[in-house]
């Protein structure tokens, strides 16, 4: 991409600090890429990176925007023609609070597949790896043959053991937990 010229901060909530990082990490995909695209996971990465997840970045030359974003977690700036907006929000895989829709097994399992959840989420992105990682857990832990399902959008109607079935939601992600077979 053409040489990105001095930063013009239109509108920020973070430190002064951070906001320098930004504009450097900004200069140098920019003289790096040439592709807006690779331009935004370049900084979405490297502040994922710094500054734990969940960051969100557009680059372009003309867009809006209305974002939801942490404290102290925002930037929109200008490098010549092209908008840069860097953004935090909650991690959606991992909001704290798991919410159990349906479940027949112990209180104690329920709560170790939350805990399993949680753990993988903070590890993984990807859903099929969290799904994974619950899966040969529950195998080691209370052995096979578990089935997790992890996603934001599935339908399901599954036979389980007695005493071996959780269905939760951790944010936006459902996860399907069950032992059969």
């Amino acid at each position: 991409m053409a040489e990105p010229g001095k930063a013009i901060v239109k509108n920020a909530d973070m430190s002064e600090e951070m906001q320098q990082k930004a504009v450097d990490i900004a200069k140098e995909a920019m003289e790096k890429f040439s592709i807006e695209k690779d331009i935004a996971a370049h900084l979405k990465k490297a502040f994922d990176k710094e500054y734990s997840q969940t960051w969100h970045c557009v680059v372009g030359r003309n867009f809006g925007s209305y974002v939801t974003h942490e404290s102290k977690h925002f930037i929109y700036f200008y490098m010549g023609q092209v908008a840069i907006l860097l953004f935090k929000s909650d991690n959606n895989m991992d909001t704290g609070k798991a919410v159990v829709k349906n479940a027949d097994m112990t209180e104690e399992m329920q709560q170790r597949a939350v805990d399993c959840a949680r753990e993988a989420m903070d590890k993984f992105n990807i859903e099929k790896d969290i799904a994974a990682h619950i899966k040969k857990e529950f195998d080691r832990h209370y052995n096979p043959t578990w089935h997790c399902i992890v996603g934001r959008n599935f339908g399901s109607y599954v036979t389980h053991e007695t005493k071996h079935f959780i269905y939760f939601y951790m944010g936006q992600v459902a996860v399907l937990l069950f032992k059969s077979g």
